[in-house]
């Protein structure tokens, strides 16, 4: 673009390479966001709406995104983040059980 601005005469030029890899990585990134919501909304409506234990419901809900991640190939860290999830959904329960035993 600078190089236009600079001689208005020289034809832009693009780099169908980099413009592709962008819109890939776009597209990644829209199956990661798209996924997420759907894994968490997922678990708040089976344990808030359906009354399901939360152990059950967090369980279909790694397996649900296990199987997603594989199926859109989001690769190892996808996985990463699905055990990252897992461990704050734990320490969120132990918090809440640590406050019931309390009061």
């Amino acid at each position: 673009m600078v190089e236009y601005e600079l001689h208005p005469e020289v034809p832009v030029r693009v780099d169908v390479e980099k413009r592709d890899a962008r819109f890939h990585g776009f597209l990644k990134f829209c199956g990661w966001a798209g996924l997420h919501v759907l894994l968490v909304t997922g678990y708040l409506t089976l344990v808030f709406a359906i009354g399901m234990n939360w152990l059950v419901a967090l369980i279909i809900m790694v397996i649900a995104g296990f199987a997603g991640g594989w199926m859109m190939k989001l690769g190892n860290a996808w996985t990463i983040g699905m055990i990252a999830q897992i461990a704050v959904v734990m320490i969120a329960r132990l918090g809440i059980y640590l406050f019931n035993l309390a009061s």
